[in-house]
């Protein structure tokens, strides 16, 4: 925004200076014998200097003059153009990413990867991964569970259970305990 009005500003001055007085100056030519005059007074108009005009007024004639698609009314421009804008953005599927389509594959195929997995499977680099992953929750595609100070990421539709076992499963020391256990289903502490 702020290069925008510094921008305004600069072009202005360089109309003003660069704009002559004698370039400035209407001139009016009778019109010819047939057309009646009745309510139009041609020998009223004189010449009036630029430095006259109040500053917003000289800066409207001389964008209109410069720009005559701005007497468009304002709102119907602008609501065109923000509407296109969101238009365009919204219509991109989320997976259209190359990037993130890697990421939500890495997510799908190992349940309850952590951000630092993902990083290291995928190549991409930690900012990316959060930036994307960021992207993948707010789209509904992918959620997170945080357990034990860890952050494990979801494909969508696993349900709370699901969600814990395999946060568990990708503890090394946990996994040998319950593949121990539905190896074995009656063993005891001293019996490991």
């Amino acid at each position: 925004m702020h290069r925008a009005a510094l921008l305004l500003i600069f072009l202005t001055l360089a109309l003003l200076l660069l704009w002559s007085p004698a370039a400035a100056k209407i001139i009016v030519e009778p019109g010819p014998a047939e057309l009646p005059t009745d309510g139009i007074n041609v020998d009223d108009e004189r010449f009036v200097p630029l430095w006259y005009y109040p500053p917003l007024e000289l800066l409207t004639i001389l964008l209109l003059i410069h720009c005559p698609l701005l007497a468009m009314p304002f709102e119907i421009i602008c609501s065109a153009g923000v509407l296109a804008f969101l238009g365009y953005r919204t219509s991109r599927h989320p997976l259209d990413n190359k990037k993130r389509s890697r990421i939500y594959a890495c997510i799908r195929d190992r349940p309850g990867i952590t951000p630092a997995e993902i990083t290291r499977g995928t190549g991409i680099n930690r900012g990316t991964t959060r930036y994307h992953l960021s992207r993948l929750r707010e789209a509904g595609l992918v959620s997170a569970v945080n357990r034990g100070g860890k952050v494990g990421y979801f494909q969508s539709g696993y349900d709370a259970t699901s969600k814990t076992i395999c946060c568990h499963l990708r503890n090394n020391i946990r996994r040998e305990i319950l593949t121990l256990l539905l190896d074995d289903p009656g063993i005891t502490q001293s019996e490991r």
